[in-house]
């Protein structure tokens, strides 16, 4: 998916493969006659409207404004810091994404529902408890605060699971994505309003000292929890598993923000200390240790899927050794953009885009979690990438004429297993064409030839033809 918009392509005519010529220096397996007939790309909505960006945004603003006239001068002197330490966590959520980035204008969104929607619920929250006298600090600090906080935060993911934005939640990674964007965005404004509200500049300095350096990820941490439930929760069949899973996800964010809030106040900085070292430190390892094998899983996702792409004549075997790796789909992208510029290249990036979302949603339809709208968003994938791969030919041959490609696969010995997790790709589910046989249509020939029998009689009998001569 590219960063941005999602790219699809209306198709007032089909895409047409002309009988291939030859041509002096092409690549093996390439047609540069294939080409498209006129097209019209058109972006493709993706459920963040931008009224909807303007309105939270200006609630995050409201928001900052206040911290502001709190303190002017704490305040200037916290934000270089708090952008600084956010932009690096950010980018760090954008690493995990890598193999199916989510568009920017969706991952702005859950920025600024933490950062506008969550914050201003939770202020309006405490606001009312204190006007009708239920306010208690601490009760406030221990269950007010996370309860609340981590519901608000929470139903970023619940908007996420609706409309045209549940296409975008494919994988455990897309959960824990957006619950770090919500929760980065949350905890931008709390540590901005807590340095302003500072009584010292000594005190502001210990405030970002232990939420920035410290607890930069605790807010994304805490609503990390519900994101697995939620995630299990999709995966489970039957009403009272998914609530099930949901539910407990949701308990345990609360938990953990208990604790971090609570562990303060029962002791102290060392308290604090004591929790984080003993409690958070170590399930926040955990949490990265499960965030990193998931986006190797998603690698394995799409070598599962390239053969089959192959077999229904999508891939040509020269993309499908690029486009299995992260590093090989860098390589050949740079080698694009270095050789035909900077469009080809980004032609390029949509064509690896929608061969890793198709390849996500027929894993989805193979798990057995496919629905009438999956069938249909399968299908227009599969036209997706026929058009997008017939556009970023040229400059992905320029970039194999010029030498700039990647190393080809090893090819196998015979009666190898081959280098993906299945020697047979899984059949298509629904399409109206059953898939080709793979690797090849026709079963390998014996080698060497049988000998033909000899003539009776005298002169020269014919010796073994090789496969090939005339």
């Amino acid at each position: 998916m590219a960063r941005g918009e999602r790219w699809f392509v209306s198709y007032p005519e089909r895409v047409t493969q002309p009988q291939p010529y030859p041509a002096p220096g092409m690549p093996p397996g390439y047609n540069p006659a294939y080409r498209v007939q006129p097209a019209m790309r058109m972006t493709r909505k993706v459920g963040a409207p931008l009224a909807a960006l303007i309105v939270i945004g200006l609630l995050a603003g409201l928001v900052m404004a206040l911290a502001g006239l709190v303190n002017p001068l704490l305040f200037a002197f916290g934000l270089v810091p708090t952008l600084i330490f956010f932009a690096g966590a950010v980018l760090a959520y954008l690493w995990l994404d890598r193999w199916e980035p989510e568009p920017l204008r969706l991952l702005l969104f859950a920025f600024l529902w933490g950062a506008g929607v969550a914050v201003v619920g939770a202020l309006v929250v405490g606001t009312v408890l204190s006007i009708v006298g239920l306010s208690d600090p601490v009760i406030d600090t221990v269950v007010q605060a996370p309860v609340v906080e981590e519901a608000l935060k929470g139903a970023l993911l619940l908007v996420m699971l609706t409309g045209r934005r549940r296409a975008e939640m494919n994988s455990l990674t897309d959960f824990l994505v957006y619950a770090g964007m919500v929760g980065l965005g949350f905890a931008f404004v709390e540590d901005l309003l807590y340095i302003s509200s500072s009584e010292s500049l000594g005190g502001a300095l210990l405030t970002a000292a232990l939420r920035l350096i410290m607890g930069v990820f605790a807010h994304p941490f805490f609503t990390s929890a519900t994101a697995i439930g939620l995630y299990l929760a999709t995966q489970a069949r039957g009403a009272g598993l998914k609530a099930l899973y949901g539910i407990g996800g949701y308990v345990v964010a609360v938990a953990l923000h208990a604790i971090w809030n609570g562990s303060s106040l029962a002791g102290g900085l060392t308290g604090y200390l004591i929790a984080y070292a003993l409690v958070l430190a170590p399930l926040f390892a955990g949490l990265v240790y499960l965030a990193v094998r998931t986006r190797n899983a998603e690698g394995r996702t799409v070598a599962r899927q390239i053969p089959r792409m192959m077999a229904e004549g999508l891939l040509m075997p020269e993309e499908a050794s690029w486009l299995t790796g992260l590093g090989t789909r860098r390589t050949r992208l740079q080698s694009v953009k270095g050789v035909a510029g900077s469009d080809a290249a980004k032609q390029a990036r949509h064509f690896t885009d929608v061969v890793t979302e198709l390849a996500f949603v027929r894993d989805r339809i193979d798990a057995g979690r496919g629905t009438p709208e999956t069938a249909r968003t399968e299908a227009e994938l599969v036209e997706a990438v026929r058009v997008e791969r017939a556009l970023a030919l040229p400059g992905l041959v320029k970039a194999w004429q010029a030498g700039h490609a990647v190393p080809e696969p090893v090819i196998p010995a015979a009666g190898a297993t081959p280098p993906w997790p299945s020697a047979q790709p899984p059949q298509p589910w629904p399409s109206a064409q059953p898939p080709q046989p793979w690797p090849s249509a026709q079963p390998p020939q014996p080698w060497p030839p049988a000998q033909p029998p000899q003539q009776q009689g005298g002169g020269d009998a014919p010796g073994p033809r090789i496969p090939g001569s005339p």
